[in-house]
């Protein structure tokens, strides 16, 4: 199955793709740096993976 995991801020904006990849069934975890795609550092606060 392909899996797209990105990461909004609280108003929606895209900040980050974190995974596009083919996944099979299960439990996964991933960790983000707190980087937007173009390596800008993201203030503190509430993002939202989707």
């Amino acid at each position: 199955m392909w899996s797209t995991l990105i990461n909004n801020n609280i108003i929606g904006q895209l900040v980050s793709r974190m995974q596009e990849v083919t996944l099979d069934r299960g439990t996964y975890e991933t960790l983000w740096q707190g980087k937007s795609d173009e390596g800008q550092a993201m203030a503190s606060g509430i993002y939202i993976a989707d």
